[in-house]
């Protein structure tokens, strides 16, 4: 079996021989989600949360997207 090491994040360290298959699959998800939250927004939903919060989109509009519970 291979191990799942994550050379990319120095916190990460490889998994001890009595890991389970369970424990390799939450280290590598909780590496592929710290990768995650390093990307920067994209362009365009930077762009609509500025105008969202500059008051450009009017709060009607905001209303119909919502959707009903």
């Amino acid at each position: 079996m291979t191990k799942l090491t994550a050379s990319k994040h120095p916190s990460s360290v490889e998994a001890p021989t009595n890991a389970t298959p369970l424990d390799a699959i939450g280290r590598a998800l909780r590496a592929h989600y710290d990768d995650l939250l390093r990307e920067p927004l994209p362009a365009q939903f930077e762009a609509l949360l500025s105008r969202l919060e500059a008051g450009e989109i009017p709060a009607e509009s905001r209303d119909r997207a919502r959707p009903k519970a």
